[in-house]
């Protein structure tokens, strides 16, 4: 009767589940892990990086440090998420702010902040986005990032 007790106490297993994966650094500076993207330091761009899929996160590594910490996303979403900073020279900064302050938060205040490993995301009641951008706000043409990257765009 005691162990019944103790298995219907813990919901959690005991073990913490992981799963590493290889992904390239796409031009927009995200890499795409179960139809969502989540982005790294555009510095980074065409770079192999290791993704660590926790239950709660997704850890980004490049040459054996954290490169990026995002909050993970249920699968098949379409949901990117930019952390500020990652897109700085890729991106001018007024595209980044005025993205970042047109953000509904759940309760439909605007998301605002800087990017914070600790920090929430937006999406739940009062809690505000943390540095994540909407990337319609942000298009530019492919030349652009071409140029960039050092790529030649066919016209």
């Amino acid at each position: 009767m005691a162990l019944d007790g103790v298995f219907q106490q813990t919901h959690k297993p005991s073990f913490l589940a992981e799963r590493e994966l290889v992904r390239v650094v796409h031009n927009d500076a995200c890499v795409e892990v179960e139809g969502n993207w989540y982005s790294v330091p555009w510095k980074l761009l065409k770079q192999r990086v290791s993704v660590l899929l926790r239950d709660q996160q997704v850890l980004i590594r490049h040459g054996g440090r954290v490169v990026a910490r995002h909050e993970r996303v249920a699968a098949n979403r379409r949901h990117r998420s930019v952390l500020r900073g990652h897109w700085d020279g890729l991106v001018p900064a007024p595209q980044q702010d005025l993205a970042e302050r047109s953000l509904p938060s759940a309760d439909g205040a605007s998301c605002v902040g800087s990017a914070s490993t600790t920090s929430p995301p937006c999406g739940g009641g009062t809690r505000r986005r943390t540095g994540v951008m909407r990337s319609s706000e942000l298009a530019r043409s492919l030349a652009v990032y071409a140029a960039e990257v050092g790529e030649e765009v066919a016209a």
